[in-house]
């Protein structure tokens, strides 16, 4: 009974769980995951994805977290069938210094600060869905800043940026 009191606390506070791809790409997989419990990611987790792993994650179902930092040299690839919904993020959303490939939904509605910071030499590509800031009560900062070229955001499907308090999509 105590263990599973604290599994309860420990579950309703944020935590930082770091993809491994030991297993798989599967999202879904415990043990393609380190962190405080050996479960995935869930709604008020914040995610990161290095370089480096056995295996790249592939996004294949709807997955929630509230922030994803995609590290230099790691690819995360959200199929037509995925979404990866990202909300109430404490700075960006998604911090992309990586690859990330969208074929299907991408959906931020509420970040402090960034609902995507693709860094300079980063790769994003959308050709499915990218909806920001539409949540009713929040804005975020910038929709997407975007570093370096146009040639490192490339966007062949839609996205829609709707209350952001700066510059909806903004190249530095």
């Amino acid at each position: 009974l105590l263990f599973f009191l604290f599994v309860l606390q420990t579950a309703s506070y944020a935590a930082t769980y770091t993809w491994t791809g030991n297993i798989s790409s599967a999202w879904n997989n415990p043990g393609n995951w380190s962190g405080p419990l050996p479960v995935v990611p869930s709604l008020l987790d914040d995610v990161i994805i290095p370089s480096g792993r056995p295996n790249d994650l592939i996004i294949t179902s709807a997955q929630f977290v509230r922030s994803m930092v995609v590290e230099s040299g790691a690819t995360v690839t959200i199929s037509s069938a995925g979404t990866l919904f990202v909300n109430n993020a404490i700075g960006d959303a998604i911090d992309n210094a990586g690859i990330i490939s969208n074929a299907g939904n991408i959906a931020i509605p509420n970040a402090a600060a960034r609902g995507i910071f693709n860094h300079s030499g980063a790769i994003f590509t959308n050709d499915g869905t990218i909806s920001i800031g539409t949540d009713n009560l929040s804005t975020v900062s910038n929709g997407i800043r975007n570093e370096g070229t146009n040639t490192n955001f490339l966007n062949n499907g839609t996205i829609n940026i709707e209350r952001a308090n700066d510059t909806a999509l903004q190249y530095t």
